[in-house]
């Protein structure tokens, strides 16, 4: 029944003409079941939470975590069902699916400095255009069956996402030559009818390797992004990882009293003016920062007062993301440069 339910509403999300928000299952961990495991398997439990950990903070990282191991050993007393079903791949086997107290998740969450983001996620409407060097061409929902890397990151992070139609109606909207180049406001309206203002636009190029440039656009904001491979289908994946990232960055909340506040924080590598107005611009638009004063330049460095709504290591993974700025280690001398502008 449960892989019955998935498959309807997999269609739903990619026929919907007005998907709104949607309340994802992000406390179910859905995990294979090696030969000779069971419902009790230990291991499969575990790797059912950590799944359910990544999906309800937003944060890739937590799976590294060294403190996530004492965690993952409560997986048990966590669970509230756990129940197998058959696989729906080719392959056949068996699965584990596992519900988890969402109470407990959040505790764990909060004991480990990790943020929340709840449920209420809004749908991801992908604009796929595939340039194979003869012509581009735009992914449609009845090409699903052939995109599964990118619909199972999705479902492991917890992203409702929808393919456009590509039927008349759109095809009168937009097309491949146009999406290629297309300003968010193009693709915004071009997707209107999918009651969405949240979309990300893959642009993959064949070659050795493959290209792919990524577009987010949540309403008015975007982010821009690029990521080569020699595999297609990875950079199908990295796209939904990258719009998780983002989007959890902006949305997920962090635990009550874990955030730095005011700081007094020097940034270094400041070798022009585009260098202090790409650090200044750039922690502007962050959603983390809650404001930006530049105080003085001198030497290089650029001493910035910042009102900061994380905890040190969440900002140190939300940096990590763009890769334009790192944090310093926390045992660095207090006089020393705090932020390092990564050229």
């Amino acid at each position: 029944m449960r892989a019955i339910c998935w498959v309807l509403w997999s269609i739903w999300m990619l026929v919907s003409p007005a998907a709104q928000a949607l309340q994802m299952p992000i406390y179910e961990g859905d995990v294979a079941i090696a030969p000779g495991q069971d419902e009790q398997s230990e291991a499969a439990l575990r790797l059912a939470l950590t799944q359910v950990l990544v999906k309800v903070s937003g944060d890739r990282a937590i799976a590294a975590d060294p403190a996530l191991a004492g965690a993952l050993a409560h997986a048990r007393g966590m669970a509230l069902t756990v129940a197998r079903r058959a696989a729906l791949s080719a392959e056949g086997g068996e699965r584990l699916a596992v519900n988890f107290d969402p109470g407990r998740v959040h505790d764990l969450l909060a004991t480990l400095g990790r943020p929340v983001w709840h449920s209420d996620r809004p749908v991801l409407l992908v604009w796929l255009a595939i340039d194979d060097g003869v012509q581009k061409r735009i992914a449609n929902a009845a090409q699903v069956a052939a995109l599964s890397d990118m619909t199972e990151r999705a479902q492991l992070r917890g992203l409702p996402v929808l393919l456009p139609r590509m039927d008349s109606v759109d095809q009168g909207r937009i097309n491949p030559v146009t999406l290629w180049v297309a300003p968010p406001q193009t693709v915004l309206a071009a997707g209107q009818r999918y009651g969405t203002q949240t979309m990300l636009v893959v642009r993959l190029t064949r070659g050795t390797p493959w290209r792919a440039r990524y577009t987010l656009i949540d309403g008015r904001g975007y982010e821009e992004w690029e990521q080569s491979d020699a595999q297609s289908n990875v950079l199908l994946a990295a796209g939904i990882d990258g719009a998780g990232d983002r989007l959890a960055r902006r949305y997920a909340v962090e635990p009550e009293g874990t955030s730095l506040g005011v700081v007094e924080w020097w940034v270094d590598g400041i070798g022009s003016a585009a260098d202090y107005a790409a650090v200044v611009g750039y922690l502007g638009r962050m959603e983390f920062v809650r404001s930006t004063l530049p105080l003085r330049v001198e030497g290089g460095r650029l001493l910035l007062r910042l009102d900061l709504a994380v905890g040190r290591r969440r900002l140190q993974q939300l940096l990590a993301i763009d890769a334009r700025m790192r944090l310093a280690d926390a045992g660095d001398d207090a006089g020393a440069a705090q932020l390092h502008l990564v050229h």
